[in-house]
């Protein structure tokens, strides 16, 4: 008897655990076709965030977007960038700029990059 109440407590917590804790596929309909989301984050040599860093994404096409870091360091509004091949130029005040060349966003991809730029 204790060993068949053992294992229905065993199988319910299973149960239990598979409810909570499914993977559930990227919304579609939260990312056009062709997209894919950027986050970017400028971090100082010791990983601090870089407050108004200047990031400028450049797409295959020489087109350009700036976006600004808020006070975590995070990028505000790259979120949803078309897909393909890009550079990062990266730049803060009291600080050497930086490139990034040859990031590549796949559609429906989510990517996370961090930058870290020297003290001048």
């Amino acid at each position: 008897m204790r060993r068949r109440a053992l294992a229905l407590a065993f199988i319910a917590s299973l149960l239990l655990v598979g409810s909570c804790c499914k993977k559930r596929p990227a919304s579609q309909a939260t990312v056009p076709k062709g997209y894919g989301i950027l986050e970017i984050f400028v971090r100082d040599e010791g990983g601090s965030p870089i407050k108004s860093a200047s990031v400028q994404i450049v797409n295959k096409a020489r087109a350009a977007a700036t976006v600004q870091t808020d006070e975590g360091g995070r990028t505000k509004g790259a979120g949803k960038v078309s897909e393909g091949p890009f550079n990062l130029d990266v730049s803060a005040q009291g600080f050497e700029a930086t490139e990034r060349e040859g990031v590549t966003l796949i559609e429906g991809e989510t990517i996370s990059i961090v930058v870290r730029l020297k003290r001048v």
